[in-house]
Order: structure tokens, then sequence, then C-alpha cells
């Protein structure tokens, strides 16, 4: 059987980060789930990793990351570069 290392908050702030990096958007959002399942409340910072990871072949979830972080954070908080911000607002993908 496979064993997983059990991450702590610091090591999924950095994972989902790499995930953007690399544009793996279906594991970021998996990771920033299984954050929330495990009792870790993600910053801003991730759900925009987590966006960013999906704006080029997953951008319907970006959307739905979008509209669930103006919810959570409605001050204005999030951010995301200008390109999937424009894209997001238009409901088209980048």
């Amino acid at each position: 059987a496979k064993r997983r290392m059990a991450f702590d908050m610091q090591t999924y702030q950095h994972a989902i980060a790499i995930l953007a990096e690399k544009r793996e958007g279906p594991r970021a959002v998996q990771l920033l789930r299984e954050m929330e399942a495990r009792g870790f409340a993600p910053r801003t910072a991730e759900y925009n990793h987590a966006m960013l990871a999906c704006l080029d072949k997953h951008w319907e979830t970006a959307l739905e990351l979008f509209r669930e972080v103006q919810q959570v954070r409605p001050s204005g908080t999030h951010r995301l570069p200008m390109r999937g911000v424009s894209c997001l607002k238009r409901g088209t993908g980048p």
C-alpha cells in the first residue's frame, strides 16, 4: 500500500503554488479541497494559485473558485492576473 505524507499548512501552501506554476488545475483544486477538509483555512493566496492553475485548460473551475472566494472574502482581497480576471468576468476562456 502506498503511504502518504501528512501535509501541514505550509506544505499545502507551497504545493498549491507549485501546481499553479505548472498549470496543474485539477490537482491544485484537489489539494485546496483537501486542505479545507483537514481543517486548514486557505488564504486568498491559495485560492489565487488554484485559479491561476486552472486558467488555461479549466477556466470554468477557475470561475467557480473566483465566485467562491468572492463570497468568502467579499472585501476584494482576492487577486488574479489581469488576463485571468477579464476572462472570468466575461465567462470565457483565455
